[in-house]
């Protein structure tokens, strides 16, 4: 599959989860009274902190030191046993007490922290999936999962507010859903990564990893933590009713937010080839090309919203939301 196509399809599969996820908070604020919604926020954002935050820059690192060791199935297993770790202290330390719900000043939250700790065990490794399967040349399989586990993601949520269930069964289902996820990536991994044999051993060390990996996780540290922050200040300072408001207020849109995403992941692996082999130039404009195409849609949008996002937003989430 060329280079075009790849992106169409991860661009396409991300959207339709994005999209999923923007479509049901239309629907959530019109079932769900504002205290729930406020909950309901605040148990995504717990979930989201633990996945994004925590990666260590292992996700990132599939793409340059996958095609360089023989040990290919060694090496994903040992991203997953490490990332799979790491959401364990998470989640136990999530659960040691009720802190989470007195920090983001809702005690509500306190009863769905066992929910908030699996997910995060289940989420953490299925980060894994996209550089995986992309490195594997399998990133049709990636946009394939992805799509379906939007469309699932919706039908659990949707059907629950239909049904007049309650925010714990939500929070079990989506739980439900997220363990699926990583045990069918799982079992992709297993089949998709081999150990090669024969031929001139290659191997990643220890050593390393953690010199690649350490910067961008301090990057992604700071970065994530500058993009949530506001979120946890409003969270602790003011009620749920009042997040739910300020999230709406802070929407960001779907495709602003997975184009640039969608095109750098498939390019990464490109990037690193070029510069192995010292094709610096054609790096270069390959990076300028796929910047100019993200301005290109991104500038426009940004112009309309700025003159449009007040009507936009009482359309989308009613008077309530003002």
């Amino acid at each position: 599959m060329n280079l075009k196509l790849q992106v169409a399809f991860n661009f396409l599969s991300k959207f339709a989860l994005q999209i999923n996820i923007f479509v049901l908070s239309i629907i959530l604020v019109r079932y769900l009274n504002k205290d729930s919604y406020g909950t309901y926020l605040q148990f995504q954002l717990c979930v989201n902190t633990g996945i994004y935050m925590f990666t260590l820059g292992i996700p990132h690192s599939i793409y340059y030191f996958y095609s360089k060791t023989d040990n290919k199935r060694n090496y994903i297993l040992a991203c997953v046993a490490v990332m799979a770790s790491i959401g364990l202290l998470i989640a136990i330390t999530i659960n040691a007490g009720g802190f989470i719900g007195n920090w983001l000043n809702n005690p509500e939250l306190n009863k769905y922290t066992l929910m908030i700790g699996l997910a995060i065990i289940a989420m953490l490794p299925y980060e894994l999936a996209e550089p995986f399967l992309i490195s594997a040349n399998k990133s049709n399989h990636f946009s394939v999962l992805n799509a379906l586990a939007a469309i699932s993601y919706f039908v659990i949520v949707l059907s629950s507010l239909l049904m007049n269930k309650s925010l714990g069964f939500i929070f079990t289902s989506i739980t439900a859903l997220y363990v699926t996820q990583f045990s069918v990536l799982f079992i992709m991994m297993l089949r998709y990564s081999k150990n090669s044999s024969g031929g001139e051993d290659k191997r990643v060390t220890l050593k390393q990893v953690i010199n690649y990996c350490l910067p961008i996780s301090l990057q992604l540290l700071v970065g994530k933590m500058s993009g949530m922050l506001d979120r946890y200040i409003i969270s602790s300072n003011f009620t749920p009713a009042q997040y739910a408001v300020y999230s709406r207020g802070a929407t960001q849109l779907p495709i602003i937010e997975i184009l640039p995403y969608s095109m750098s992941n498939v390019l990464f692996p490109k990037y690193s080839s070029y510069q192995e082999s010292g094709k610096l130039k054609e790096l270069f404009e390959l990076w300028q090309k796929a910047m100019m195409k993200v301005a290109f849609l991104v500038y426009p949008v940004f112009a309309f919203f700025c003159v449009y996002s007040y009507d936009f937003i009482v359309i989308i989430y009613t008077d309530e939301y003002v």
